[in-house]
């Protein structure tokens, strides 16, 4: 395609004026380069919304893990309060069965 001019107005009784019309051609690189632009402007707003929805997501998802990670907590403590106390029941069943023993061979 090329350039694009203006020409006399009187084309029938030529006078020989011509003129290229390069600023047509800056408008239309213009108009391009601004229709470029909106549209990666808006290609990155919605990357934007879609990674925005994401960080919401995960941290709703992190709350409810840290929640489970706590419950896990709150059971794992109580599984070793409890074995503690079994160990503690069992010594003291032992020392008390051993000081029969003792007592019974002193008898």
């Amino acid at each position: 395609m090329g350039k694009r001019f203006y020409g006399c107005a009187y084309w029938h009784q030529p006078c020989g004026f011509s003129k290229l019309a390069d600023h047509l051609d800056e408008v239309r690189e213009l108009q391009m380069l601004v229709f470029k632009t909106d549209t990666a402007i808006a290609q990155l707003e919605m990357e934007k919304e879609l990674l925005e929805k994401k960080v919401k997501e995960l941290k709703e998802k992190k709350v409810v893990l840290q929640e489970q990670v706590e419950g896990l907590s709150i059971e794992n403590n109580e599984t070793y309060l409890a074995t503690c106390t079994t160990r503690a029941d069992k010594r003291v069943l032992a020392a008390s069965t051993l000081s029969w023993v003792f007592f019974l061979l002193l008898l």
